[in-house]
C-alpha cells in the first residue's frame, strides 16, 4: 500500500505550512502576552486564511469549494496546529458542516447558506451540541434510557392551511466553538422525547439573526501545548435559545427539511470527521514541541 501524498495534497500541505509559519506562528506568539480579555480573535487572519481556501475547504468544487477529502484535511489541519490550534479549530469547525449543506441541503438552503458562506470571508459557522445540563450523554446517550441525552426541546407549532408550523427552539447550549462569531448554528435538539435521543433528536440550521437566539458567557481556553496558551481565539460560549423559532426552511430531516440525528454504533465511535480532525490537530500540538 502506498501511503505518498499525491501532488494536491503535497501542495495544500505546503501553502498551510506556509501560512502557518509566516502567518499564524507570529500572531499566536504575540496573542500569547495578552492576559484575559477576548482580543485574541484575529479577523485578518480568518480573512488571509479563508482567501487561500482553508474557510471553504471541505465544500464540493462542483459548488464552489476545494472538496478536500479528509486525508488532505488532516494534512492541513495538522501544519495550521502546530503554529496555533485555535486558529486550525476556528478553521476545521467550518468544514464539518458546510459539506453537509453541500451534499445533503436543498437547493433553498444552499442558496440561503452556501452561497453568502462562500462569498463572505468572514461567514463561519458553530454547532451546538453540549448542554449545561446534559453532559457526556449528549454524544453517545444510552440506547435504552428515554431520559438520556440532549434536552433543548424542539416543538412544532400547530399546521397551518395545509402546511407544517414553525419549530420553537427552547434550552441552553453551552462551550460552542465560534460561538461569538458565526453567523450559522447546527443545533441538536430532542423533537420527541417518547424515544430514545437516536431516533428523537433533530438537527437545525439556525442563523445567527433569529429572534430570541442569544449569545451567554465567552469562554477563555488554553490552546496551545508546550507554549504559553492563547486565549480563545476559538471563542467557545454560551448559546441560548429562548423561543427560537427558525423558519421550515431552514430546519434540517430527510426530505425535505431536517434531519434525524443518527449515532454510530460503538465500532465506528472513534471514525467520525470530528475525531480525526481532533486528532490531527494533536498531531500537529506534538510536531510543535519537538
Amino acid at each position: 500500500m502506498d501511503f505518498s501524498l499525491n501532488e494536491e495534497q503535497r501542495r495544500w500541505q505546503n501553502e498551510a505550512r506556509h501560512f502557518a509559519k509566516e502567518v499564524l506562528l507570529p500572531a499566536s506568539l504575540k496573542r500569547d502576552q495578552i492576559e484575559g480579555g477576548f482580543e485574541p480573535w484575529d479577523w485578518d487572519i480568518i480573512k488571509a486564511g479563508s482567501k487561500l481556501g482553508f474557510r471553504t475547504f471541505a465544500v464540493p468544487k462542483d459548488l464552489g469549494g476545494h472538496g478536500a477529502d479528509f486525508v488532505t484535511q488532516g494534512i492541513v489541519m495538522a501544519e495550521l496546529a502546530k503554529a496555533d490550534s485555535a486558529m486550525s479549530k476556528a478553521f476545521s469547525q467550518n468544514w464539518k458542516w458546510s459539506h453537509l449543506i453541500g451534499e445533503f441541503c436543498t437547493k433553498d438552503q444552499k442558496d440561503r447558506f452556501l452561497t453568502p458562506f462562500l462569498k463572505d470571508d468572514t461567514y463561519v459557522i458553530g454547532s451546538a451540541s453540549t448542554e449545561p445540563n446534559a453532559g457526556s450523554d449528549n454524544r453517545f446517550p444510552p440506547l435504552d434510557d428515554k431520559s438520556a441525552g440532549f434536552r433543548l426541546k424542539a416543538e412544532q407549532e400547530n399546521t397551518k392551511a395545509g402546511k407544517d408550523g414553525d419549530w420553537i427552539l427552547n434550552g441552553d447550549k453551552c462551550f460552542i466553538a465560534n460561538g461569538s462569531v458565526g453567523k450559522l448554528f447546527f443545533i441538536n435538539a430532542r423533537s420527541d422525547f417518547s424515544t430514545i435521543a437516536r431516533e428523537g433528536t433533530t438537527v437545525f440550521m439556525v442563523p445567527l439573526e433569529t429572534p430570541g437566539f442569544r449569545i451567554g458567557k465567552i469562554f477563555n481556553k488554553a490552546t496551545r501545548a508546550c507554549r504559553m496558551p492563547t486565549w480563545s481565539a476559538s471563542r467557545t460560549r454560551d448559546r441560548r435559545c429562548a423561543a427560537v423559532s427558525p423558519p421550515n426552511s431552514v430546519t434540517s430531516n430527510s426530505p425535505p427539511t431536517r434531519w434525524v440525528f443518527a449515532m454510530p454504533p460503538p465500532s465506528m465511535r472513534c471514525s467520525s470527521p470530528k475525531k480525526k480532525s481532533a486528532r490531527a490537530s494533536c498531531y500537529g500540538i506534538t510536531r510543535s514541541c519537538s
